[in-house]
Parts: C-alpha cells; structure tokens; sequence
C-alpha cells in the first residue's frame, strides 16, 4: 500500500498539465475488467441453464461441478482484492 501511495502524485502529474493520458488510463482499466466481470458472469450463467437443463449422460453428470467451477472463477478475484487489501 506504501508504494501507491508513493506513487500517486507521480501518476496524477503524469500527462503534465494535460491530464488527458491518465484519464484515458482510468478509463480504460475500468472498461476492461468491467467487461472481463461480465464475461465471467454470463458463463457462469450458461453453466447454469445448462445443470438445469442437460442434454447428455456426462452433462446431467459433470453439471454441477462446473458451476462451481464458474462461480469460483467469478467470486476468486474479489477474494483475493479483500485478502491483498487486508494486508
């Protein structure tokens, strides 16, 4: 945490009186992981209607599992931001 903080006056004075660059930065990140989120939220809700509604043997099976899978995968990286910031 000590080094963000070290280096947030330097990234706010980034684009130098122009702060057009570290807005589009910010901008960006957002809409990457807000799309990888979703992403990752629709598989899990494919995997969903899928367990409920299996078409084979190794579906009605495995159905379940992977769900799991998908909800670790959705639930992992929020985890881990609590235990980082947690530190």
């Amino acid at each position: 945490m000590n080094v963000v903080i070290a280096l947030a006056p330097r990234l706010r004075s980034a684009g130098g009186q122009d702060s057009r660059i570290t807005t589009l930065l910010a901008v960006t990140a957002f809409t990457v992981s807000t799309a990888l989120t979703l992403s990752v939220a629709g598989g899990l809700m494919a995997f969903l209607d899928r367990a409920e509604h299996p078409v084979g043997a190794v579906q009605q099976q495995n159905g379940g599992f992977y769900v799991l899978l998908a909800a670790t995968a959705l639930v992992l990286p929020w985890t881990a931001g609590l235990v980082v910031h947690a530190l």
